[in-house]
């Protein structure tokens, strides 16, 4: 009688192999992760928006650069953009736009953007908490 013999290994036996191929592969994977979004933040996107008012560069600012921009229409009324001509990354492009109208902006997700105006911070400090409307993005 023969007797087979069969090679079995273990999870133990095989766990130095695993540490020794996947964790340098998670690390690259989270090292790529981390440059693609940082890549993404600086991408230089191209701008051609005119002197205009605020409303209207701000909707050109959204088709040209893939931003979804929500903002109260009435922060806006009476201002003027400034030119931004030129590639950039979106949010210099913006600031450019927004430069000495005293609007500002807040980051809301990857490619959104909420505008706020210097006027809706001084009335949310004078009058106290205030219940807002919620603001659906995306």
């Amino acid at each position: 009688m023969s007797r087979c013999t069969t090679n079995r290994k273990t999870v133990a036996d095989a766990q130095p192999w695993l540490n020794a191929v996947l964790l340098p592969l998670l690390v690259v994977l989270l090292i790529y992760s981390i440059s693609s979004a940082q890549a993404q933040q600086d991408e230089l996107v191209p701008f051609n928006i005119a002197a205009q008012p605020l409303a209207s560069a701000i909707t050109a600012f959204g088709l040209q650069s893939g931003y979804q921009v929500s903002v109260d229409q009435s922060i806006l009324e009476d201002l003027r953009a400034n030119a931004v001509s030129g590639s950039f990354a979106p949010e210099t492009a913006l600031e450019r736009l927004l430069a000495g109208t005293g609007i500002d902006y807040q980051r809301v997700g990857q490619r959104s953007i909420v505008l706020t105006g210097a006027l809706q911070t001084d009335q949310a400090e004078n009058q106290g908490p205030v219940e807002a409307a919620p603001l659906m993005v995306g």
